[in-house]
Order: structure tokens, then sequence, then C-alpha cells
């Protein structure tokens, strides 16, 4: 006679993970290196990511209430031109907490740049901080950005 018991049953489970305390600022890596079997080597990926300007961290808190929002606003984008191997990292960066403008920066480079330009750039990393300092979120899903030198 043998204690053998055959193993547990497992039922659905599912994994989650949440946000135990809101950040001041929240960084975003997007994965643009992989593995390409066929060629044998590391490739980019140059797919352009659609990222909104302002995003709602709320569902993804563990304290916050039904229907409560925790916004963010997007302020700054780093870029990698190049291939998997080599390249240039240039940054994206909105002028103040309170401006629609954009600059971008490469090396000693910087010039104005438009909201259709920046969510165009091939984004490696999304750079959100807390937008509790904001009175009032307004649609950005057209707006672009006219700034001066």
């Amino acid at each position: 006679h043998s204690n053998w018991l055959p193993p547990p049953t497992r039922g659905p489970a599912m994994k989650s993970i949440v946000i135990s305390r809101a950040p001041k600022c929240m960084c975003f890596h997007i994965q643009r290196r992989y593995y390409d079997a066929a060629a044998d080597r590391m490739v980019k990926s140059a797919q352009i990511v659609a990222f909104s300007e302002i995003i709602d961290i709320a569902p993804f808190c563990a304290y916050t209430s039904r229907g409560s929002s925790m916004h963010m606003r997007l302020m700054s984008i780093i870029e990698h031109r190049g291939n998997a191997h080599a390249g240039h990292y240039v940054a994206y960066r909105r002028i103040r907490r309170s401006s629609d403008c954009w600059i971008v920066v490469s090396d000693d480079h910087v010039s104005a740049v438009s909201w259709d330009e920046v969510r165009r750039s091939q984004a490696y990393m999304l750079i959100y901080e807390a937008a509790s300092w904001l009175g009032e979120l307004k649609s950005m899903t057209s707006f672009l950005c006219y700034c001066t030198s």
C-alpha cells in the first residue's frame, strides 16, 4: 500500500500586478530588440507604437475607488535611431509642465517639434509624470504644437 497521492488539480488562475502607491514619475520601456531565428541575429523593430499624452493609471492601482482617476502626463520620450547594434539616442521633452510645446534634443542640437513629430517617433522609453497639477484635462488627439525657437 502506497501513501502516494495524485497532485492537486489546478483550476483557472489569473496573475496580476497592481501599483500600491502612485508614483510621481513612471517610465515605460519598449522592447525593440528581438532575436530573429531565421537570420540568426538580433534585430530592431521599427514599428511605430501608439501612445497617449495622458494616461489614467487608476485601474492598475490597488487602493482606488471605482470611478476614480489618477492621470499622468507624458513629459519625455527617448528614441533610438539606428539598428540593433549601433545608433544614437535623442530625447523629446515637453518644454514646461504647463506647456503643449515640445523640443527634440540630440547632443548639442535643440529644436522645436510638433506633437505629430513626437508621436511618430520610434519610442524606446516613455516618461510620464503625475498630472495632479493639471486643473483640467483636455482632449489633445488632434492638437498640433507650434513653437517658436
